[in-house]
């Protein structure tokens, strides 16, 4: 199943506790590249990441995860002694430098990093469960742009296959007439050398054999378009493993033999449409890049 690995969904629930904030942005990657980013309650982490790797094979995962405790009860509030302790011992000793009382509000203990820490117990069974369930709806969403986006570059990429298969086309009536061409060359070499008549028309058959079979493109051009049935299968491809790396290696393939091509050909029109091919080729490969 194409689909592209960039993507954007966030999603907001209400739980009676709690409301969270669950916002899932996927980028191109190698592999499977997981980031999260919020506070690590008990294993939800663990549990978000094989949730999401059940859908999501290949590409980067950002996921931002906000908790807003409505139930305070639920919060404790722990102090830094340690650190509180130094805190105050360096105030009684500015005091005594600069002769003066500095005065800290109850407020601006909290914005002094480390010194507070908000903890609470750990979800239960039935929180996780919500959670997962946010997770899961959220992540739906974003699954869906994905296979809108793939859809969208499909058509692109199926645009470039189809002028690549009409220079395949052109390419293989051309070599059809590669002997003819090779023929003429080496009548027009003999004539400017001077030879008209000295050379048989047995030996020029035969030096045109030699040139046709040596310069012959019937097997590079057989690859070439088995290759261009493999990718077009993977493009109409409905199972729902990731082709993009396939297509990204099939296209490689065609690649090559294009360029094979283009150095035995012996006809300027033949090198004309492999030029044509590798410019298709590399739009596609831009474009196969996105996909998972």
């Amino acid at each position: 199943m194409i689909s592209s690995m960039t993507g954007y969904a966030e999603n907001r629930m209400e739980h009676e506790h709690f409301s969270a904030r669950m916002t899932i942005k996927t980028l191109n990657h190698r592999y499977f590249d997981w980031n999260f980013h919020g506070d690590r309650f008990g294993d939800i982490e663990d549990r978000l990441r094989k949730i999401c790797k059940k859908s999501i094979y290949r590409g980067r995962v950002d996921v931002f995860m906000e908790i807003d405790f409505i139930d305070s009860s639920l919060l404790d509030i722990h102090f830094n002694k340690n650190l509180l302790r130094k805190i105050s011992d360096s105030m009684r000793e500015m005091d005594a430098d600069i002769q003066e009382k500095i005065q800290l509000r109850v407020e601006d203990l909290f914005d002094i990093p480390h010194l507070v820490e908000w903890r609470r117990r750990d979800f239960s069974k039935k929180e996780v469960k919500f959670l997962e369930a946010a997770f899961k709806s959220t992540l739906e969403v974003l699954l869906k742009e994905r296979r809108e986006e793939g859809k969208r570059l499909l058509k692109g990429i199926e645009k470039h296959v189809g002028k690549i298969n009409r220079a395949v086309t052109r390419i293989e009536e051309l070599a059809g007439e590669q002997p003819s061409v090779i023929r003429k060359k080496l009548l027009e070499k003999i004539e400017k050398l001077g030879l008209d008549g000295e050379i048989s028309d047995e030996k020029i058959a035969e030096e045109t054999a030699f040139y046709a079979q040596r310069y012959d493109l019937d097997e590079e051009i057989q690859r070439l378009k088995s290759h261009l049935y493999e990718f077009e299968s993977l493009l109409s491809d409905e199972e729902k493993e990731p082709v993009g790396k396939k297509l990204d290696f099939t296209s490689q393939e065609i690649l090559r033999e294009a360029n094979t091509i283009n150095s035995k050909t012996q006809e300027i029109k033949v090198t004309k449409y492999c030029l044509e091919i590798k410019s298709e080729l590399e739009s596609i490969r831009q474009q196969v890049r996105n996909l998972e």
